[in-house]
């Protein structure tokens, strides 16, 4: 069943959790050495294997949470994970695949940003907006497929494709 979250629910889980890990802070790492908030409901900084496989009941997928990891080329994508926030995948050179489901309902600015190596997208009907700079730099994007519900496309969102 989908969880339904009030629009201070979506506000908190967007700009509560960050990449930034903290000397003290309490800490889940899982055996691929991702680490997650101790409630594991966020994805602070994903493992740099080739493939990764995000945990189910993560909620959110941090910023920066893959910013340069080389290594990785795919990443799987639970259908509790609601939130991507900003630059999420931000220069993953080698990301070539990641699927995004439905339970996702906001993706940030610059997510995917730098991933010259993703190849095909497809954006959830659950997504009305693709944000600034969004794919900007992904030179390996050929295909991608935007659902009507995206209304709004923000500048420089595709700058950098073919």
């Amino acid at each position: 069943m989908k969880e339904i979250l009030e629009h201070n629910d979506i506000w908190t889980l967007f700009h509560r959790y960050s990449s930034d890990i903290l000397p003290n802070e309490d800490i889940w790492i899982d055996e691929h050495n991702a680490i997650y908030s101790k409630d594991r409901r966020a994805l602070m900084k994903g493992a740099n294997t080739e493939s990764h496989m995000i945990h189910e009941g993560t909620k959110v997928i941090c910023d920066r949470a893959f910013l340069h990891r080389f290594h990785t080329k795919r990443v799987f994508v639970p259908n509790t994970v609601m939130v991507i926030q900003p630059c999420a995948f931000y220069n993953a050179y080698s990301l070539e695949e990641i699927n995004i489901p439905e339970s996702v309902i906001r993706i940030g600015y610059s997510t995917f940003e730098g991933c010259r190596s993703l190849r095909k997208i497809d954006i959830p009907k659950s997504i009305n907006e693709i944000c600034y700079r969004m794919f900007y730099g992904c030179s390996s994007l050929t295909q991608l497929s935007i659902p009507d519900s995206v209304t709004k496309i923000e500048g420089f969102a595709f700058s950098g494709c073919k």
